[in-house]
């Protein structure tokens, strides 16, 4: 911004009793083109201000392109190899624990997450989610144990979703619900916590830690 120099404009009247002659004063300073005037596209404060506005208007998009970036999807997650440990406790005291070995394959709508489990006793086994995008932050989904299908709801950071599983397809009274939450932590794990239940009565806990490979 251009310094400006104040002057005390000296009024003089010619009186009677003035015996000096009047003295001329400069000229009022007319006002700066560059302030009052019109501008126009080359003018430096102009460039200024546009420079000003674009760069506001970047750090806003910025912004918002890093909570978009943040928040959880399964897509985003589970897209590609992932890795896991997990535990199932009981009321009655059976525990067990697992490792899982994850890879997902999304098309756009659909993800298919298949997991291979590997428990501490030794039994392996396989299970396939299919995951159907319906909305920003929604899901159905289908596996192979789990009866109808799942409705996965996420905000922001957490997933919940509950499905009913049938442990033993020979025994239909082997049905147990799961209500599970999916939490996406700030190290870039997800921490998946399961309440078990039977008739209604919870019957077991699971935990389930992943992490992208």
């Amino acid at each position: 911004m251009p310094d400006f120099v104040n002057r005390d404009a000296v009024k003089n009247r010619q009186g009677p009793s003035c015996p000096y002659p009047p003295v001329k004063t400069d000229p009022e300073p007319r006002p700066s083109r560059r302030l009052h005037g019109k501008t126009g596209p080359g003018d430096p404060l102009m460039i200024r201000a546009f420079a000003i506005s674009a760069f506001a208007a970047l750090g806003l998009l910025s912004a918002a392109s890093a909570t978009q970036a943040t928040d959880f999807t399964l897509e985003g997650y589970f897209s590609g190899k992932t890795t896991a440990r997990g535990s199932f406790s009981a009321i009655n005291g059976v525990k067990r624990g697992f490792d899982v070995d994850l890879f997902g394959r999304w098309n756009g709508t659909r993800l298919l997450l298949r997991e291979d489990f590997r428990y501490d006793d030794g039994v392996r086994d396989r299970k396939t989610w299919t995951f159907i995008k319906t909305g920003p932050g929604r899901y159905t989904g289908t596996r192979e144990d789990v009866i109808g299908e799942t409705v996965v709801r996420i905000e922001g950071k957490v997933a919940r979703f509950t499905y009913l599983v049938l442990l033993d397809p020979a025994d239909p009274s082997s049905k147990v619900r799961f209500f599970d939450t999916m939490r996406l932590n700030p190290d870039g794990t997800v921490e998946n916590k399961a309440l078990v239940t039977k008739y209604g009565f919870p019957v077991a806990l699971t935990r389930v830690d992943f992490r992208r490979e």
